[in-house]
């Protein structure tokens, strides 16, 4: 029996991108699709274009709901889905005519619970691609490699995955719902936690759209999600994986924020944090005990009346 396939495109006031985009899920050489439009409460023609797609092809699938953000909206299509694979793929981007076709052949023949292939950069010419850091990194498909690796020495952009959908509902993998920005890293370390065996094409199979409106390109932003991210990630550890990250870990989120020129002690005084937190910039393993221990209560980066961890090294 041929495998399916699902793809899940959330889609938020991003109409203009749409159809390219789906002309590219039916350019594909590998037929047996789902293809799950998820409308976020967009609020321009996002509707009309998906149902369009619907009309002409009945593989296409359209999904309306209260807007709740990309990780709802991604979550919201792995609910709906029917195939054995998974797909993700932003409205904004493309894959490329082989894409699903080489990937399902290496999860079928490779014994591997993810197949991912690499990405290009462009704007508004599939035609005029480009290369960045990213799309030219090395993968490091090791747990080490995900947690430590990810965003300094590589990136894998979410739409060049094939993911095996029993064991994404095996594990129950969704996309965390609490960040606004950085969700595929999450996704990305929840897969090789649960022990995922991964394959890799060296082919360039997928293009990643930049353009002012990405969320990628809005420094604030990805800066203070960031934060989320980390205590997100950090509360979501085992007591063995919560050391390794006390050493390894906040020396990334510490680099990172000198890398994107953050001031520290200006957030730090603005906020009213102790004056360990964040303030310390040396690569001191006892780093996030401070971050962690000494953000106050009603005022933690996820919101509410939080109550601080406490870890000693």
């Amino acid at each position: 029996m041929i495998p399916k396939v699902s793809i899940i495109i959330p889609c938020y006031n991003q109409a203009q991108f749409l159809p390219e985009t789906l002309d590219s899920v039916l350019a594909q050489t590998y037929e047996n699709w789902e293809c799950i439009i998820v409308n976020d409460g967009s609020s321009d023609n996002t509707e009309e274009v998906a149902l369009e797609y619907c009309k002409q092809d009945d593989r296409f699938v359209y999904l309306p709901k209260q807007n709740g953000g990309l990780s709802s909206a991604r979550n919201a299509g792995l609910d709906a889905a029917k195939g054995d694979y998974v797909q993700f793929l932003d409205s904004d981007d493309i894959i490329l005519p082989r894409k699903i076709e080489k990937q399902v052949q290496s999860l079928e023949n490779d014994d591997v619970d993810v197949c991912v292939c690499h990405h290009s950069m462009f704007t508004t010419d599939i035609n005029q691609t480009w290369e960045n850091k990213f799309s030219q990194s090395v993968y490091d498909l090791t747990y080490q490699g995900f947690m430590y690796n990810w965003g300094e020495n590589f990136v894998i952009a979410i739409h060049s995955g094939l993911f095996k959908r029993a064991f994404i509902e095996q594990y129950n993998l969704r996309f965390d719902e609490k960040v606004g920005a950085l969700e595929d890293w999450l996704f990305w370390v929840g897969l090789v936690r649960s022990g995922a065996k991964f394959s890799e094409l060296q082919d360039k199979l997928s293009l990643y759209r930049v353009h002012t409106s990405s969320m990628t390109q809005n420094k604030i932003h990805m800066q203070k999600n960031r934060l989320r991210l980390y205590f997100c990630l950090y509360e979501s550890l085992s007591e063995e994986e919560k050391k390794d990250f006390m050493q390894r870990g906040v020396d990334n989120l510490v680099a990172y924020f000198e890398r994107s020129n953050y001031n520290i002690d200006a957030e730090r005084k603005a906020k009213g944090y102790s004056s360990a937190w964040l303030h310390h910039k040396g690569r001191n393993k006892h780093h996030l005990e401070y971050w962690i221990d000494y953000s106050p209560e009603g005022d933690h980066p996820l919101g509410g009346n939080r109550r601080p961890v406490k870890y000693v090294v």
